[in-house]
């Protein structure tokens, strides 16, 4: 189970896709799932029967969440807020730190077909 804190959905070409909070890596005992010492993301995915596929990480650390997303002819426009990015806190202390309002703009056929890929990739391994 992957688990995406403050989703939002947004569909194009047939799909639904999701930008939220994202934790990449766990360690047991210290950055578990939603844990406090966890490095954060905010996070692209594919949504489908299936489950979710990571597509991307959008420039973002620490506390970062609460995606808002408009789209405009082939493009969609992603805001977020998020901790520095070069410091890369741990979420805990993104939280008691400064944040900055960011704003991602996303090809959404590019987006399509790196969902394609990766969906592609991901039947193909073996269960």
């Amino acid at each position: 189970m992957t688990r995406l804190d403050g989703p939002c959905l947004f569909p194009y070409n047939g799909r639904v896709y999701a930008v939220g909070r994202y934790q990449s890596s766990f360690f047991p005992g210290v950055a578990e799932q939603g844990g406090l010492f966890s490095r954060k993301r905010t996070s692209l995915f594919l949504l489908d029967e299936r489950g979710m596929t990571h597509l991307t990480d959008l420039p973002s650390a620490g506390d970062t969440s609460y995606a808002g997303i408009t789209d405009r002819g082939d493009e969609a426009y992603v805001s977020y807020y998020t901790s520095d990015v070069k410091e890369d806190p741990p979420w805990v202390l993104g939280m008691f730190r400064p944040s900055a309002i960011k704003m991602a703009r996303i090809s959404l056929p590019a987006m399509g077909r790196l969902a394609e890929a990766k969906r592609s990739a991901r039947s193909a391994v073996p269960a």
